[in-house]
């Protein structure tokens, strides 16, 4: 997407016309600057500059190549990222300018801090986003041969790719019952997979030990495919409700889009299917919201962000699991592995269809 890398650009060039944050006090006030407000856009244009000394490498054509091998959706969030980015610079002359007083109202202390937090959030997200697809997709920024090992290129070209969302199992005979069935379900739906030249992307084949999962989970929710393999357990872990609202909220919360880039597999153990069962899940999170709300000012950071994240899905959940509920699919372990997943194959192919 050359938009993408024409706005990074325009984002580094106006980025270094602006005030350096090490300017010393007796240059600004040589220059008639009061420390007031200028100095207040010091954390801004700091942080600016770890989000901008980041994108630079994104800036030439090579890197910017990437985002023709991602999915739309994600390449529209980094150009919203970067835009939002963009707008921040172009109010900072302005809040630079000399004022009347030195004085400064707290409020507007308050709006600035705002502002660089705001900075630091999008660096984060674009930090490991970007990285996860510039690692994980080498492809992209590398010369790729059309030809395959076998010489006709066929199955390069056929192969697509699939997410999938789950919640860990264990095949151990020690393990409860539905953790073997989930774990053993998904090892052998991806085998399956792959030997019907899907490109399988989960987080066991995928992460190595010092990988950062949050990243994972975000660029997950980036997919235009992924299958959400759906139960109890995943359904009271904070990650697995996180990844699934994240693909909801790419959505914007529309019900025909979110089921267009799931596969939903709902085990028995995941209860669902009535308005009493989908209360019960949404009260669960309502439940553990309270509990958070009741330590908010003894939560670090992360758990914060949990906190905000869980504000918003308790009131969710409940819709997010009709929506699920309501997609024709395979139910429950003995239907879904039946004739070796031929149902799941079968939804698959037509999406592979032209």
């Amino acid at each position: 997407m050359e938009e993408i890398g024409s706005a990074i650009k325009s984002l580094c060039d106006a980025f270094d016309r602006l005030p350096d944050t090490d300017t010393p006090l007796e240059d600004m006030q040589a220059k008639g600057i009061d420390r007031g407000k200028y100095d207040e856009t010091v954390a801004i244009r700091r942080n600016l500059r770890k989000v901008v000394d980041f994108l630079r490498i994104f800036a030439d054509e090579a890197s910017a190549s990437i985002f023709s091998n991602v999915p739309q959706s994600f390449s529209k969030a980094v150009l919203g990222d970067v835009r939002s980015l963009g707008n921040i610079v172009k109010e900072i002359p302005e809040k630079c300018q000399l004022q009347r007083t030195s004085a400064v109202p707290p409020s507007y202390h308050g709006q600035e801090r705002a502002t660089a937090d705001r900075v630091d959030e999008i660096h984060g997200r674009l930090l490991s986003n970007l990285s996860f697809y510039a690692n994980y997709l080498p492809a992209a920024i590398e010369p790729q041969s059309d030809a395959s090992p076998s010489g006709n290129g066929s199955e390069a070209k056929d192969e697509l790719e699939v997410w999938i969302s789950y919640a860990w199992g264990s095949i151990s005979s020690e393990a409860p019952r539905q953790d073997r069935e989930r774990q053993e379900l998904v090892e052998r739906m991806c085998q399956v997979l792959e030997n019907d030249h899907w490109r399988v992307v989960r987080d066991k084949a995928v992460l190595k030990y010092g990988d950062i999962i949050s990243t994972f989970m975000s660029t997950l929710a980036q997919g235009n495919l992924i299958i959400v393999v759906l139960s109890s357990k995943y359904l009271h872990s904070p990650n697995c409700i996180s990844e699934l609202y994240d693909i909801y909220r790419q959505c914007r919360g529309e019900k025909e889009e979110f089921l267009r880039r799931i596969i939903p597999l709902v085990l028995d153990d995941a209860e669902i299917g009535t308005w009493r069962q989908r209360a019960a899940h949404a009260k669960h999170w309502q439940e553990e919201f309270e509990a958070m709300e009741k330590c908010v000012g003894q939560l670090g950071d992360a758990d914060l962000k949990l906190y905000n994240a869980m504000k918003r899905w308790k009131n969710e959940v409940a819709d997010m699991l009709f929506y699920i509920g309501d997609k024709l699919a395979p139910r429950g372990f003995e239907e879904i592995v039946k004739d070796d997943f031929e149902g799941l194959r079968q939804m698959l192919s037509r999406l592979r269809s032209p």
